[in-house]
Order: C-alpha cells, then structure tokens, then sequence
C-alpha cells in the first residue's frame, strides 16, 4: 500500500520562488533555472532544506545528508532515517539490491550473531510487510486498509522481493474471491490465518478467503518457537483475541491433496495491520490511531536486540520522535538517538499534539 504522496506540497527557492512538485514535474526547465541553489521543501511547518543536483545533465531534487526522514509522510522525499535501519545488520550473502530489486536468503536455520547470512521466515514477512507500505499509517487511512487493499499492496510489493534467486510474485498465491485456490505453479502464500486446529502430523490453518478447504498445515516437528509464540502450543493451538495473524510460506503440494507450509513466517498486525508482536505494542499503535497521529511502525527484522531501532517514528512533529519499545525488558536507548526522543516506555494521553508523555 503506497504512502499517500502528495505532490501539491510547496518548495520554496532562495529567490523566493514558490512551485509544488507537479509543477515542476510539468517544468522541469524550473529546476534547471535554479541549479545549484539550495530549496526549502514546506512539507512540515518548519521546512527542511534541500539541495538542486544533476545525474546525466538531468535536474533533481535531492536530500541533504541525513535529513530524509525529516519530509513529512506524505512527501515523496521522505525514507526512513538510516540509522535505524535493520538492513544493515545483514551480509552481503544475505541481502543484494539491484535497482529497485531486493535479493535475499530465507532460512529457518539459527541465525548466530550478525551481520546474519540469512532472513529468518518471520523477518521475510515484516520485510515484505514494510515494503508494501503497511508499516506507515496516516489518519486518512483509517478505514481504508481493508483485506482486499493489504492484499493488492503485499502482492506490489513482492514484485521487488526476490528469494533464493526466485521473483516470489511470480509463484505467489494470495486468496481472494477471483483466485481462491492454489495451483500447481504457486510456491509461496500470503494471507490471513483465520482458524488453526491441530491435526494428525501437525496443525491445520485456513487462510481467509481460501475456497479450498483445510487443506493447509504445518508438520508438527516444523513447529517452532517463532510459531508457538503467535499460536501457542502445536498441541493446542489458538489465536490472540486482540491481534491478526498473517503468514508467508513455502507450499509443498502432497500426493493426499494437502499443502503442507515449510518454515512459514508470521507477523501479528492489529485491526489497521500495523505490526504488533504482544498487546502492549498493539495497544500503543491504537492509541497513537485514536489520537490522529502519523507515523511509522518501525520493523526490526531479526534485529530485535539492537537498541537504535525504535518501536515507533513519529511523523507530525517538527522533528522525528521516536518512541521505544513499551515492552518493560527493552534495553536502554542509544545516546546518538537521545536528542530525538521525546517519549518512552508506556504512554498516556497527552495535552500536547508535539508528543507524548513518558511514565516511568
């Protein structure tokens, strides 16, 4: 699900010239006339400066030096802060980009101590999650991100994703009322867990949308900590009251009928499928929806364990705000992320829109 880009936001020249991106996408010669001088872009009340720079005698416009993630939400000059990005916890045998394309390795195989040499199956999905968008949330999404919505937006973003070598969008079954059973030619699922139930060698899953029965499982030894944590226990297997579970799998088609998932990753999302692992994380994200704010559910992939990756980046501040884990076992903040930090732990409603207040 793509952000909401607005290309009616205002950049403002030294001279005091004052044109939106879709003007200057209609006149380019705009840029042209102003190379070399810095611009200020107004996508948030206090501005943030940017430069004019050339690529094969091209104009553009381009970010100074650690300042993407200070554009608002909704301008297409945002990223995320690179600092806390859980990529580069990953090696080169790991992760690959070419252009646009992200080339990675997925095992469930134990992942040592990073950089790691591979994905975890859950990481695969929160990685695919963020990509499609579902990570970011605006007050003009609420009510928008309906099953058929994440499921367009998950099979977009998986057109980027490539794993073992393989283009995954290719080989993707995603139900829906059009494509409600796999086919031969599937290699992979995503979708909504809506009922698991133990079966013979294992439990049974039916996925939302799915026609073809229950038809999915889970070899019973394939069942791992990861899986018992959203799902509980193989034997007794159940759902959380208060959060959805969504899986990326493998598909194995057996001489029976049957699909069996190898390895499948999880992501537990709230009613808005934003990224949750436990109710405490689920309850913050409802808090921040009810009182209008705009941010970004940050993924930490397999990096649980590193402190500079926040839970949440705030996005309607003047600066970025980042908010910690609520979880009471999260590990101090690092000191070159203190000056960002307006909040931590758990919260409480706020009189101020600016941020959030912090309890001890």
């Amino acid at each position: 699900m793509a952000r909401f880009l607005r290309h009616d936001l205002p950049l403002e020249f030294a001279d005091g010239t004052v044109a939106t991106r879709a003007q200057l996408d209609a006149n380019p010669h705009l840029l042209s006339a102003h190379a070399g001088q810095r611009l200020v872009c107004r996508c948030t009340p206090s501005g943030v400066e940017m430069l004019i720079r050339h690529r094969q005698g091209r104009p553009f416009l381009a970010n100074l030096p650690g300042r993407t993630h200070h554009h608002a939400l909704s301008c297409p000059s945002y990223s995320p802060d690179p600092l806390i990005d859980p990529l580069r916890h990953y090696s080169g045998a790991a992760l690959a980009r070419s252009g646009d394309a992200l080339h990675i390795v997925v095992s469930p195989a134990p992942l040592g101590t990073p950089p790691f040499a591979h994905f975890s199956p859950n990481a695969t999905l929160e990685l695919l999650w963020d990509l499609a968008g579902l990570s970011r949330w605006s007050p003009r999404m609420r009510g928008r991100r309906t099953y058929a919505a994440v499921r367009a937006a998950l099979l977009g973003a998986a057109l980027t994703l490539h794993i073992q070598q393989r283009p995954i969008a290719t080989a993707l079954y995603a139900p829906d009322h059009a494509n409600a059973q796999p086919a031969s030619d599937h290699l992979f699922v995503v979708g909504r867990v809506l009922h698991v139930h133990p079966a013979p060698h294992g439990v049974g899953l039916t996925l939302a949308h799915d026609q073809s029965g229950e038809r999915f499982w889970v070899n019973r030894h394939g069942w791992c900590p990861d899986l018992a944590t959203h799902l509980g226990p193989a034997e007794a297997p159940h759902l959380p009251s208060d959060r959805e579970i969504w899986l990326l799998g493998r598909l194995r088609f057996t001489s029976a009928g049957h699909v069996r998932l190898d390895s499948p990753g999880l992501i537990s999302v709230t009613t808005d499928r934003l990224p949750a692992r436990d109710s405490a994380e689920a309850a913050l994200l409802y808090w921040l929806v009810d009182q209008g704010r705009r941010f970004r559910r940050c993924p930490a992939l397999d990096a649980r364990t590193d402190p500079a990756i926040p839970f949440v980046e705030v996005l309607d501040t003047s600066r970025p705000c980042y908010v910690f884990s609520p979880q009471s076992e999260r590990v101090p903040m690092p000191a070159h992320l203190a000056g960002h930090v307006h909040c931590a732990g758990r919260t409480r409603r706020s009189p101020s829109k600016n941020g959030l207040r912090f309890l001890s």
